[in-house]
């Protein structure tokens, strides 16, 4: 006797910065079970690329997780953790005065989008006949970052000119337009360190005016009534 076949529900949202709406399924247990196991490794870069493999398995291939820009996909991945276990969770936060745990609900419902303050544009003229055209850094390449650099003082820098690198998508000297494809990763390490201090400020100023998805989580301690401002933001704290 074959077993019946469960339908699962769907649901529609609207991604904040594409304007596109998507339609969405709850995650299903084994899904759930890979994303925790993830987790447990306490390895952000693997975290990330199963939330991103979760996400396509959810949309059913609707979208090209590739093409959307970093606050879309955790829009995207919020709502759907919304769906699957809940609104609201339960964390040990520390208190910033005295580091005591305090217990708090996080609602999942309250996340806000946050626009910069400015607007900077994405093309850079480098000089009359060489311009830079820059792309939001992709999840995968923000998580790769954190996996190979980890937290150390001493690689920060060379962590920002990666992050920058990964940010080029197009170098256009005159009339001719070079893509990815057309230069290797160390011919682009070489143009972005010819760059001079303003170009490069130029660039680190994209980078830093985007848009953030935030929960707010602001509280107060229970041991020692300090105030504590607090926001939970990253993809990789949305499920706890």
């Amino acid at each position: 006797m074959n077993l019946p076949t469960i339908e699962t529900p769907q649901y529609t949202c609207m991604l904040p910065i594409a304007q596109k709406e998507v339609s969405y399924r709850p995650f299903l247990v084994g899904e759930q079970k890979a994303l925790l196991i993830s987790q447990e490794a306490d390895n952000v870069h693997n975290t990330i690329k199963e939330i991103l493999r979760l996400i396509t398995a959810c949309t059913m291939a609707e979208i090209d997780i590739n093409r959307l820009s970093p606050v879309d996909l955790e829009f995207l991945f919020l709502q759907i953790r919304i769906v699957s276990v809940g609104e609201t969770s339960e964390v040990g936060i520390g208190c910033q005065e005295c580091g005591e745990e305090n217990i708090m609900e996080i609602n999942y419902l309250q996340h806000e989008v946050i626009e910069p303050i400015e607007k900077v544009d994405n093309f850079i003229k480098i000089s009359d006949v060489l311009s830079v055209e820059l792309k939001i850094p992709h999840l995968v390449d923000i998580a790769e970052i954190s996996k190979k650099y980890g937290d150390k003082p001493e690689d920060d820098t060379q962590a920002t000119f990666d992050m920058l690198n990964r940010c080029v998508d197009k170098i256009i000297h005159e009339d001719e337009v070079l893509t990815r494809d057309d230069f290797s990763e160390q011919d682009l390490a070489k143009f972005v360190e010819g760059m001079t201090l303003n170009m490069l400020e130029s660039m680190m100023k994209f980078v830093e005016h985007q848009p953030k998805l935030v929960i707010p989580n602001d509280f107060t301690c229970k041991h020692c009534e300090a105030s504590n401002p607090n926001i939970i933001e990253g993809m990789e704290n949305f499920f706890v």
